[in-house]
């Protein structure tokens, strides 16, 4: 038996609040490609990363190294980073990294 992929387009407006259920409803696994790591976005989501480890969701970040930030952001990019590995997740750096996708247990892929 075959199962049913359903792909939909979202935008500016209704994007963010889906990606927030399906990251709620992970069961498995985590992915996050993303060449940028701002404050408030990742304040947003802190506290669902947290929940998803405590429930043993693996969880994994990618992005762009440090010193590709720009200097005026780049102490928050570090405290950012520091906060989402003390939560054990893992955080991976990439070269010219560019590519913004996240992977839901293998199953749901934004990009």
């Amino acid at each position: 038996m075959f199962s049913r992929h359903i792909s939909i387009l979202y935008d500016q407006n209704d994007f963010y609040n889906k990606f927030i259920k399906d990251l709620q409803r992970a069961k498995s696994r985590v992915i996050i490609e993303s060449p940028f790591i701002t404050r408030k976005r990742t304040v947003t989501i802190l506290p669902i990363l947290s929940k998803l480890c405590a429930r043993g969701i693996v969880i994994a970040i990618n992005t762009k190294p440090f010193e590709e930030y720009e200097l005026e952001f780049r102490n928050q990019v570090i405290y950012m980073i520091n906060e989402i590995q003390a939560m054990g997740i893992n955080v991976l750096f990439t070269n010219g990294h560019h590519r913004k996708i996240t992977i839901i247990d293998n199953d749901i892929l934004y990009g």
